[in-house]
């Protein structure tokens, strides 16, 4: 029986990328209280008590762990939840990040102000709250450009400005999913993207491993697949690791799991784009990680949330992993099918649709709006793409157009959506060699239908 059994955790948030904290918390059998403002979130269904109650919402989210009793409060792969469970142990005298660094990992403009006091990297930036600051702004900065939110997750909001025209339908754009109603308006930064995974123990802020990025077309840049480990040079490897440590440093973050997305330019210079005080999302932490480097990022989360100092101690795997995120066209969906047989090859981890039949699905804009995604892993690259290429050909969604064209998408045509354009924000390189790209060139969007 684990020495925590019996114990009572709070986790903020239950929605899909929670449930793997949970389950965990109950595997080492805690008693769980989990909150989300969604009364059908996945994770209410593993939980021992749930709580409708907004993650953002700090007051009432005090009042349900005073209620519950409970011993450690934690939550992972949301943004939004960092600041209200650090609320919420600062105020019950429990371990946490304190609020003030949680503003610091989930702010984006006092994220880049610790970090220019701590003399990092960085490229240029101003924040916004009038079209009139952004218009001074990005006089500043100079275009191309890039406008974000300062307070938001999965690239919601976020676009590529290249011209005056399109600064005003950015900002809108970006201050509409700012819950705060601050903007970043910053310098388009050339090079490969990558995310650096990382843990804070007592040894400070560890980096792991980190990937390789696929993303959107512009204006919209989000990721589109992800490979662990990423590919690059062993003096890159340094520089990124070492460019996350100093960042996570500089935020003051004391313990937990991390993330940071840098930019490696192509002289090799590493600056910031954004970090968090949680692991990565789409189950990457929760799921990846430990294939990756042989950690229990969730018991180890529990376990620092109890106050615990557990030790991280990284092993070297001779696995890779993949995170593919799949595509819809505009429409309604009408049924999924293949799930089953998907998730049943060698080396597939999971795969999933986050939307219901019957569910209408519009644009691909930003992260959060993409409708599934497949994990896998692999003993080497050319292993991984056929296990992803096996998943895919298990699938079959149908989609009800605007116009009432029933479209069976399926297979490569599952990815051929995203639009790929290869590595990095704003990059100039031309997309890596892929041993997939064959399969994904066999669908065109005329084709789908």
């Amino acid at each position: 029986m684990s020495d925590l059994a019996g114990k009572r955790i709070l986790i903020v948030g239950a929605g899909i990328w929670q449930v793997p904290l949970i389950r965990r918390a109950r595997a080492l059998g805690l008693f769980v209280i989990a909150t989300d403002r969604d009364p059908d979130a996945p994770g209410f269904r593993d939980a021992g008590a749930s709580v409708v109650v907004d993650v953002t919402d700090g007051p009432r989210t005090l009042a349900a762990a005073r209620e519950w009793q409970v011993q450690a409060v934690a939550t992972d792969q949301s943004d939004a939840a960092v600041p209200t469970a650090a609320f919420v142990a600062d105020r019950l005298g429990l371990p946490g990040i304190g609020r003030d660094v949680a503003h610091a990992a989930t702010n984006k403009w006092a994220m880049r102000e610790r970090c220019r006091l701590a003399g990092l990297d960085l490229p240029r930036y101003r924040r916004a709250l009038t079209l009139g600051e952004a218009r001074d702004a990005l006089l500043d900065v100079g275009l191309p450009a890039v406008v974000k939110p300062a307070d938001s997750q999965s690239s919601r909001g976020v676009r590529i400005v290249e011209g005056e025209n399109a600064l005003e339908p950015a900002f809108l754009a970006a201050m509409s999913h700012s819950r705060g109603r601050e903007v970043l308006v910053e310098e388009l930064m050339r090079g490969e993207e990558c995310s650096v995974e990382g843990v804070v123990d007592g040894n400070g802020p560890r980096a792991l491993t980190l990937s390789r990025k696929w993303k959107s077309a512009p204006p919209h840049r989000f990721d589109t697949r992800l490979i662990y480990p990423g590919d690059f040079p062993s003096h890159i490897r340094r520089s990124a690791f070492e460019c996350s440590e100093s960042v996570i440093r500089a935020l003051g973050v004391p313990f937990g799991v991390t993330h940071t997305e840098i930019m490696i330019g192509p002289d090799g210079r590493c600056r910031l784009i954004e970090a968090a005080a949680r692991g990565c999302g789409s189950r990457v932490a929760s799921d990846l990680l430990p294939i990756l480097v042989g950690i229990d990022v969730s018991e180890m989360l529990i376990r620092l949330a109890f106050g615990e100092t557990p030790q991280a101690e990284p092993v070297e795997c001779a696995e890779m992993c993949l995170l593919q995120f799949l595509y819809l066209p505009p429409g309604t969906v009408r049924e999924i099918h293949g799930l089953g047989g998907a998730r049943q090859v060698p080396g597939v981890i999971d795969v999933a649709f986050t939307v219901d039949v019957g569910r209408q699905i519009g644009s691909i804009t930003d992260g959060r709006s993409r409708p599934g995604y497949l994990l896998a892993h692999a003993r080497s690259q050319r292993e991984l793409d056929v296990v992803a290429s096996r998943a895919l050909e298990a699938l079959l969604v149908h989609v009800e157009d605007p116009s009432g064209r029933l479209m069976a998408v399926g297979g490569a045509q599952l990815v051929a959506w995203s639009e790929a354009v290869g590595p990095g924000q704003g990059s100039d390189r031309s997309p890596l060699p892929d041993p997939m790209a064959q399969v994904w060139s066999r669908c065109s969007h005329a084709q789908l239908g």
